[in-house]
């Protein structure tokens, strides 16, 4: 379409270059269209939780959406400056472009079956279109889908900033200090700084509320692994008594999108 368009009006030898160039622009400004949506639709989000009335169904999922990075960073930051949006902007144009990939696989498949296509019948390309896009899904909902809920939560992020000594405890600042002070005064003879102690690790407390009877208990960072709780999971931290885990704050970031 773009080459029709401009081949009127651009010298034949500059065509290819332009149309390439006219594609790139397009490109992008789709790229930035999806964070404006992604941008807006989490203000979108933001602004019904906060009327949205208890008892309606929906209410715990709104709140657990709410408490997601990308909903809690979007009142702070400017559509420029948001990088979440950016980043969930990508991951929607990367699988657009899977879209167009898989299109382009079979018209050709579609041109060595039914010829030419201009001799295509309607039916012809109505069925050529629905496998491109059911083979266009698998993608998106084992990958794609499943990692723009990563990003929207932050836990992607997370994954990448561990490091593999951020097990080790943290030097004592205190000593630290102490051995600053003597080799400013001419002394030589330091204090080994000893380390931290670790934290101790999380208890397991939570149960789960499945098949009639209760499961655990879990760590929270079990209840994703393991049990894959969503907004509507019923559970409870020791002999408390049984909640949604969309009602529950702190689990908000643990909770699995089915």
């Amino acid at each position: 379409m773009l080459t029709i368009a401009t081949a009127k009006i651009i010298p034949q030898q500059l065509l290819p270059l332009t149309t390439f160039c006219l594609v790139v622009c397009i490109f992008l400004s789709g790229i930035v269209g999806y964070a404006a949506l992604q941008y807006w639709s989490a203000h979108l989000v933001n602004w019904a939780a906060t009327w949205w009335p208890a008892q309606s169904p929906g209410y715990s999922h709104l709140q657990a959406r709410k408490a997601w990075k990308h909903n809690k960073t979007v009142t702070k930051q400017s559509f420029i400056r948001h990088s979440t949006s950016w980043h969930l902007a990508a991951n929607d144009a990367t699988n657009l472009i899977y879209l167009n990939c898989i299109s382009v696989i079979l018209g050709f498949f579609g041109y060595l079956l039914f010829g030419d296509s201009s001799e295509w019948t309607q039916t012809q390309e109505e069925i050529l279109g629905l496998v491109a896009v059911l083979t266009w899904i698998a993608p998106w909902y084992f990958w794609g889908w499943h990692r723009e809920v990563e990003i929207a939560i932050g836990k992607r992020e997370a994954k990448k900033t561990r490091s593999p000594n951020s097990n080790s405890p943290a030097p004592n600042p205190i000593e630290q200090e102490l051995n600053q002070l003597k080799a400013t005064s001419g002394m030589t003879r330091m204090k080994s700084v000893r380390r931290l102690t670790q934290p101790s690790p999380e208890v397991p407390e939570w149960y789960v509320f499945r098949s009639g009877e209760a499961k655990g208990p879990y760590t929270k960072l079990q209840l994703w692994e393991i049990q894959e709780i969503t907004a509507r999971t019923k559970v409870r931290r020791g002999e408390a008594e049984w909640l949604r885990a969309g009602e529950i704050p702190e689990l908000a970031a643990y909770l699995s999108q089915k």
